[in-house]
């Protein structure tokens, strides 16, 4: 279809308004129809951007909650790896005890748990060792330890602990958030000793406290840690200073309780609210 050399345009003239009319060139309609052409175009390109960039925030918030879900399963991985490490040790002072070892004359490897040895081998062992293990200290059993029953820190909970629903698009949030004042003293909830102190992309500075078998408590965001791995602290002990570390935006204590490898919310253990700052 050819454009006209002009082209007349007539605007009003109904309902007894005025008309008014105008003549464009060739080149002129052109152009216009080109500028209306690029407008269509850039506002569908413009809705198709937006569209696209809530799919990727979308993408990103996913992500970001399969993240925090690992991180999760990873800390209760490795507090199930320290339990289970605990166990063996035990194990192997029984073993002693009886004087067995695990290896044998040849250095053949003996079989890893006492369940798994021959009961007349069992026998001969005990019966061998009963003078040495009468005369030994008796090894303790397991202690579940004490639970943790005072609140770490000063200030006020600024997020609750929850389990999260994936299918919901819940996230999960397995620690309560005590928002403070920066520096201020981070204490243990219970007495027990200092298992593990790290620095990680959320929890920023960290430390993690075993409180006998059953208990442990971890302390995150904290501006500096106070405390080593294998110090002994006792309950309201301070262990490191309140800190905006990680990906916390605000000064606050990350407070995590776990029991025997899964998560507890502090608020079944601890009583009333944390004392004001």
């Amino acid at each position: 279809m050819s454009i006209p050399r002009r082209t007349r345009v007539i605007l009003g003239g109904e309902g007894g308004g005025p008309r008014r009319e105008f003549c464009l060139s060739r080149p002129v309609a052109l152009l216009l129809g080109v500028l209306v052409l690029a407008v269509v175009v850039g506002a569908v390109l413009l809705a198709m951007g937006l569209f696209d960039t809530r799919g990727q925030r979308a993408t990103i918030a996913d992500l970001e909650r399969q993240l925090a879900e690992a991180r999760t399963e990873a800390l209760a991985a490795r507090i199930l790896k320290a339990e289970l490490e605990q166990s063996r040790r035990f194990q192997d002072e029984l073993m002693a005890m009886l004087g067995m070892a695990r290896t044998d004359s040849l250095g053949n490897a003996l079989a890893d748990s006492i369940c798994d040895v021959p009961i007349g081998q069992v026998s001969a062992a005990a019966a061998t060792g009963a003078a040495a293990a009468a005369a030994a200290p008796a090894t303790l059993p397991a202690q579940p330890g004490q639970a943790p029953s005072r609140w770490p820190a000063a200030g006020a909970v600024i997020r609750e602990f929850t389990r999260g629903d994936p299918a919901h698009g819940v996230e999960a949030h397995v620690g309560i958030d005590i928002g403070g004042q920066e520096g201020s003293r981070v204490v243990a909830a219970a007495e027990g000793d200092v298992d593990f102190v790290g620095d990680d992309e959320v929890l920023g500075k960290y430390v993690e406290i075993r409180h006998g078998d059953d208990w442990v408590t971890v302390y995150g965001h904290c501006a500096s840690i106070n405390v080593g791995p294998g110090h002994h602290v006792r309950a309201g002990e301070q262990v490191a200073k309140m800190g905006r570390t990680g990906r916390a935006e605000t000064a606050q204590l990350h407070f995590q309780v776990w029991q025997r490898g899964e998560a507890v919310d502090p608020r079944k253990l601890l009583s009333g609210e944390p004392a004001p700052r």
